[in-house]
């Protein structure tokens, strides 16, 4: 019954329809309202974590992520995206993946109504980032198999993934900095971050180490 009711939990986030396209729509309405914005509160800049504390702090980063997924249910999140994904070029959307991290300075990986999700794009919004978001279920075609070899890249299931100059920083509760996307708001970092990317050059092409 458990692994029953597992299984049903880890396919909503795939099988989202019109009810979680109109939570979504609302609760893109009600990012704006005062009482949700003074709730969520805006950055403070942390004045310790400058611009050459940012930039170490990003460089510090592997170039592959090492993140492993300690969710419980990332064996079935696997099966389930395998699954969703079908039978694709493995070769051609690998590439697709390798040239939207090369030629971005900050992407965002989404998933249409997911909470955590709209969370990370209003954080990314306040924080003044200029990014490119995929929202992988909403793409006409190849969403989901970018999301499964996104996935086999992170070495982790999850959505959403930010990544800066093709290195990633994290998701919205979680990452490689200690902190997800929501903390480092909170803590006055995200803005330098993000914005790092107006500040010095993308990452060139060999920058960047794919695993096989």
């Amino acid at each position: 019954m458990k692994l029953v009711l597992a299984i049903a939990l880890a396919a909503v986030p795939l099988a989202s329809g019109e009810l979680l396209k109109h939570v979504r729509e609302r609760f893109i309405l009600l990012q704006d309202h005062p009482f949700i914005a003074d709730r969520a509160g805006s950055e403070k800049e942390d004045p310790q974590f400058t611009v050459e504390a940012a930039t170490k702090a990003l460089e510090s980063l592997p170039e592959v992520p090492t993140t492993p997924d300690r969710n419980i249910f990332a064996p079935i999140h696997r099966a389930l995206i395998r699954v969703h994904a079908g039978v694709y070029d493995e070769k051609k959307v690998r590439a697709e993946l390798e040239h939207i991290l090369k030629t971005n300075d900050v992407v965002f990986f989404s998933w249409g109504a997911c909470p955590a999700s709209m969370k990370t794009r209003y954080y990314l919004k306040q924080a003044g980032a200029s990014f490119k978001e995929f929202e992988l279920d909403e793409m006409e075609e190849g969403g989901l198999p970018l999301r499964r070899e996104l996935s086999k890249y992170l070495g982790r299931t999850t959505i959403p993934a930010v990544f800066v100059h093709g290195r990633y920083i994290g998701g919205c509760h979680d990452g490689p900095l200690g902190a997800g996307v929501h903390k480092l708001h909170k803590e006055g970092k995200l803005h330098k971050l993000v914005n790092l990317a107006r500040m010095s050059p993308p990452a060139e092409p060999d920058d960047i180490a794919f695993p096989g």
